[in-house]
């Protein structure tokens, strides 16, 4: 992983934990919206997502083309 690689990674954690939707644009061409994010180094370019539908997702950082931000209530 790369410094630009890592500058990405804290940055969707940091929006994450501000209550902001995230929308990640993988290189595959899904996009997947993120409201959780948490990174540990044991899974090495890897981030652990919880989806806004609720469902878990591991994303791999190089994988992430765009990110989209909103914010959003969590009521």
């Amino acid at each position: 992983m790369n410094g630009s690689d890592i500058v990405l990674r804290d940055k969707i954690i940091t929006l994450a934990a501000e209550n902001r939707e995230v929308t990640l644009q993988l290189v595959s061409g899904d996009a997947i919206k993120v409201t959780q994010a948490s990174y540990s180094e044991a899974h090495g370019d890897l981030l652990d997502c919880r989806t806004s539908d609720g469902h878990d997702a591991i994303v791999r950082i190089e994988a992430v083309v765009a990110v989209v931000i909103s914010t959003f209530d969590q009521h």
